[in-house]
């Protein structure tokens, strides 16, 4: 059985429309890549999610009106799991955000693999939203697994690749070509494929050749 037939998501008040969109088509094109468009089905949840308890407020704090990220991605991972079974969420965030491992730092997104729930940041730039929803993606879909020991490198709290020409890249990832065939570099769309293969039998992934 698959992991999950359907992809959820959600918007935190004030997300644009023009942000919502774009994340929508993005996850489009991903899932017509791994050839999922007719397995996995996305849709919106029209009613926006208030993350203002998540905010710094403390006038003393260097990360004042951030939110907290890492909470918010553990309580949104034990809200999904709860009121929809079999499902993988997006929670697109209009604020700026940080996570936590040892200290804090800036994120554009994280990705709870446990439950495939990601959060993702509504960047005003289309390529940094783009950048930052397939890379989100590239963890729920297992580009970077536990048994994975080639090329990588440990970023936040998840592995990451160690190809700095990569889309999963573990630090600031700058891409000439953001599409789709050209994010993932050949080690990745090899751990992509066997993901593919072994939960929906996709695998015209592996077709996509790294320039």
């Amino acid at each position: 059985m698959a992991p999950f037939d359907k992809i959820i998501v959600f918007r935190q008040t004030g997300v644009e429309d023009w942000q919502l969109n774009y994340l929508l088509d993005t996850v489009v094109e991903f899932l017509e890549m791994c050839d999922l468009r007719d397995k996995i089905a996305v849709k919106f949840v029209n009613q926006t999610v208030n993350l203002e308890k998540y905010r710094v407020t403390d006038e003393n704090d260097g990360w004042k009106n951030y939110l907290n990220g890492f909470d918010i991605i553990y309580a949104f991972g034990r809200f999904v799991p709860r009121y929809f079974y079999e499902f993988a969420s997006i929670l697109l965030v209009k604020d700026r955000f940080f996570s936590v491992e040892k200290e804090r730092f800036a994120a554009n997104g994280l990705a709870l693999l446990q439950s495939s729930v990601m959060v993702v940041h509504g960047s005003d730039s289309k390529y940094n939203l783009r950048i930052s929803t397939l890379h989100e993606l590239g963890h729920i879909f297992k580009t970077q697994p536990e048994e994975r020991t080639e090329q990588v490198m440990f970023f936040g709290v998840t592995k990451h690749c160690a190809n700095k020409d990569c889309g999963m890249y573990g630090d600031e990832i700058s891409l000439e070509d953001p599409s789709n065939s050209r994010f993932f570099c050949a080690v990745c769309q090899r751990y992509l494929k066997l993901f593919l293969e072994k939960n929906f039998s996709a695998t015209s992934v592996a077709e996509k050749e790294t320039p």
